[in-house]
């Protein structure tokens, strides 16, 4: 991993104010996985798209993006916002997105604002969709 590559996750992280790890695969990163844990607010929401922008910014190879939200306990309307703003900026940029097992009050907000319909959303049992 390069520098910019390691300042990027740590970036994540402080921004997020909660436990987060980025992870990239391949030379250039052609797969870059950030798992999220604990609370999603308002502004956390807000600074994960930019964060997330930040990412494919630094790897312009990339063809995969995984959000693992499997130790997300709750985000907020912004934050579910900004996971669809990541929806439309992977899509428009061909690159797939998979958000991984949301709990299940992140999965009602999901379900609750009609994003849950459109969103990658991939369970631990191995299939698509809420």
């Amino acid at each position: 991993m390069s520098p910019d590559q390691e300042d990027a996750g740590l970036l994540c992280a402080a921004h997020l104010g909660t436990a987060a790890s980025l992870s990239l695969k391949g030379s250039p990163p052609f797969a870059a996985g950030l798992r999220i844990e604990g609370s999603l607010g308002n502004e956390a929401g807000l600074d994960l798209l930019r964060d997330v922008e930040g990412i494919i910014r630094r790897c312009p190879g990339l063809l995969e993006l995984e959000l693992d939200l499997t130790g997300l306990n709750y985000a907020s309307s912004t934050a579910v916002g900004a996971l669809a703003s990541i929806y439309v900026e992977t899509t428009a940029r061909r690159i797939e997105l998979r958000i991984l097992d949301p709990g299940a009050q992140v999965m009602m907000v999901l379900e609750v604002l009609g994003f849950a319909s459109f969103l990658p959303i991939v369970r631990k049992a191995g299939g698509r969709g809420a």
